[in-house]
């Protein structure tokens, strides 16, 4: 056995792992920048399937502890009547949004503990 076969395997080695973590930067540099989109977003219903936005503000006022309960998880926490872009005008869902990650998982946890509030609710920050 040659006594340079060690450093050769170290030094591949070594070159393997620095690869490994600069692909592991960069692609999480890249779904921080938004390039490449993060896995869990948050869908809602096809649009034909949507209430109207009189429904919808109802959910919200027949639900004040629920709302209340988001917007207590920050203070970049916003919870309204939204359009998602359907086509037809009257096409809505329950938008909560949010600007930090620990505000997400209040609002998951929220509601994932309540009875919701009837109505599609759409999770995302603006």
């Amino acid at each position: 056995m040659n006594a340079r076969t060690p450093k050769l395997k170290n030094r591949t080695l070594s070159i393997a792992i620095a690869a490994i973590a600069l692909l592991l930067v960069t692609g999480g540099a890249l779904v921080l920048a938004g390039v490449i989109p993060n896995a869990s977003v948050d869908t809602h219903p096809p649009c034909d399937q949507l209430p109207t936005m009189a429904q919808v503000e109802a959910a919200i006022a027949a639900n004040p502890n629920i709302v209340a309960q988001l917007s207590n998880q920050g203070p970049g926490i916003s919870v309204r009547a939204d359009s998602p872009g359907c086509e037809g005008k009257d096409q809505f869902l329950i938008s909560v949004s949010y600007k930090t990650d620990d505000e997400y998982a209040g609002i998951r946890e929220v509601l994932e503990q309540s009875n919701g509030f009837g109505v599609p609710v759409a999770i995302s920050q603006p």
